[in-house]
């Protein structure tokens, strides 16, 4: 196997999901983030912060993912997961659409890099509704490249495939 070939641990990142709460999010992106920590593949300064209209706080949100995962994948689940990445998990509720929420979510980035040797990138992923993206804040890129946008262009269904 060359070293193309041979996976990477990921570089340090905060991952920011507008759209938290939401099937996607569920279904696709907190499944291969547990795929992904049991190989050794994310940073150890890898940390995640959801954003979505429900009130609750990290805790709470921390315990929406082992249902979603117990429901896809069935059967006992990887410790590690939880131990390693779960406690990097923060959240925030806020409107996608409200630019408030991207002045409280400056802030909880800082708090959760606070501390952090170097720079982490930041990548943004939008599992919100198509219709939003033009009119979202965040959907023009400021001034700091290395901050990423990822937006999903929207043809989603509506639950989990079974």
């Amino acid at each position: 196997m060359s070293t193309e070939d041979t996976p990477q641990v990921a570089p340090p990142a905060t991952l920011v999901i507008f759209g938290a709460g939401g099937d996607l999010t569920r279904c696709k992106l907190i499944p291969a983030l547990y795929r992904l920590a049991p190989q050794g593949l994310l940073s150890e300064r890898f940390s995640m912060v959801g954003v979505d209209r429900v009130e609750q706080d990290s805790e709470g949100y921390r315990e929406t993912p082992d249902q979603g995962i117990r429901d896809l994948l069935g059967g006992e689940l990887e410790q590690g997961f939880w131990d390693s990445v779960l406690p990097r998990a923060h959240y925030m509720p806020g409107d996608s659409l409200g630019p408030q929420t991207y002045v409280r979510l400056k802030g909880l980035r800082r708090q959760v890099q606070e501390g952090q040797v170097g720079r982490a990138s930041v990548l943004f992923y939008r599992a919100t509704p198509p219709r939003d993206f033009p009119n979202c804040p965040a959907a023009t890129p400021g001034p700091r490249a290395a901050d990423e946008l990822l937006a999903r262009d929207g043809r989603s269904r509506r639950s989990c495939p079974s």
